[in-house]
């Protein structure tokens, strides 16, 4: 169990809770080993779990739909490595999953259900205010790596466009 809670400790989504506070969390966790091309879920799924790599990566992606008559294409949005968090939408209504999620190679995860965790954090508000102030944490950088990554692109095309008028 101390492992566990050594591995809580260094992750975003529980790294500001004490001692007492991971192991109260900790019997919630469980070890799943994935194969690399895993998929464990696809955007618009229900959010059932919460995860936390120890090894490997987890590709995040979304499908962009290009037309009526054009194959939808895999864009990979963000990578998820070791001690980082994914399916924080387990903990959040509408409880969708906003990406999909693929192990871009073999995998060790943390998986923790999001019912189980909702309601520890409702017996313990101590720790839902901490969990939830980071999952916030969480989400926002998420939306400023995608707004800088969109503006770069946007930023390239632009750059591209005025020079091709020359």
């Amino acid at each position: 169990m101390s492992a566990i809670i050594e591995t809580l400790r260094k992750t975003q989504l529980f790294q500001d809770l004490s001692d007492e506070q991971l192991a109260i969390v900790a019997p919630l966790c469980r070890q799943v080993h994935c194969l690399s091309g895993k998929v464990f879920f696809s955007e618009g799924d229900e959010a059932t779990d919460v995860f936390v790599v120890l090894e490997g990566e987890v590709a995040l992606e979304v499908d962009l739909f290009m037309g009526d008559h054009v194959r939808p294409q895999t864009v990979t949005v963000e990578k998820i490595a070791r001690d980082d968090t994914f399916g924080w939408s387990a903990l959040v209504e509408p409880r969708l999953m906003t990406t999909s999620a693929r192990c871009t190679r073999d995998v060790d995860i943390i998986a923790i259900n999001g019912d189980d965790l909702k309601a520890l954090l409702v017996d313990h508000p101590d720790i839902g205010r901490i969990v939830m102030e980071n999952v916030a944490k969480i989400v926002r950088g998420r939306l400023v790596q995608t707004r800088q990554r969109l503006i770069a692109e946007r930023g390239l095309e632009a750059l591209y466009e005025s020079h091709r008028a020359y």
